[in-house]
């Protein structure tokens, strides 16, 4: 916590293969939520070990372990990268990078995931963002909550061949 300079509250970082329960959760209206991102990342990006995205262009993957992967992963990463996107499975940074890799991303394709909450680090800025859902119809709206919350432009698109927890394909 002190290298966030937070001495209030207290910040829980899950494990891989962790799980965390709460009895509580509370949740911010926009006004508390939007200063403590402003004031973080604006705070985050005066750090000297600042390293700069090289692309502004990123697909958001996701490990087949963590299931909801695509069974045709490689393919679709290349395909990115052919058009100047730049890789990125947000769990293989820590906090200070995912924010600075997510603050100058201006266009994100992620595969629906916890990663795509690190769109929240682009507010105040222009932002496309576009959702792959595994396919079967299910398309929950956290991802597009946030980007009409904070005006970012929002698209999604589905994949075939999805069984529940396993991989897709696209």
């Amino acid at each position: 916590n002190k290298e966030f300079g937070l001495t209030e509250r207290e910040i829980i970082v899950q494990g891989k293969n962790e799980y965390i329960s709460c009895h509580n959760a509370y949740v911010f209206k926009d006004t508390f939520f939007s200063q403590h991102i402003e004031q973080e990342v604006e705070r985050v990006l005066k750090l000297k070990s600042f390293k700069q995205l090289k692309n502004k262009k990123i697909f958001v993957t996701r490990r087949s372990s963590n299931g909801r992967s695509l069974s045709n992963l490689k393919e679709i990463e290349n395909l990115m990268v052919d058009r100047g996107y730049e890789v990125v499975e947000p769990g293989d940074f820590d906090l200070l990078d995912q924010i600075r890799i997510f603050y100058f991303a201006e266009q994100i394709v992620g595969i629906h995931g916890a990663g795509l909450t690190n769109i929240i680090y682009r507010k105040g800025q222009f932002l496309k963002v576009l959702e792959i859902f595994p396919g079967n119809g299910w398309h929950p709206e956290h991802y597009k909550n946030i980007c009409t919350q904070f005006g970012f432009t929002h698209f999604s698109m589905e994949g075939e061949n999805y069984k529940s927890g396993g991989d897709f394909y696209l």
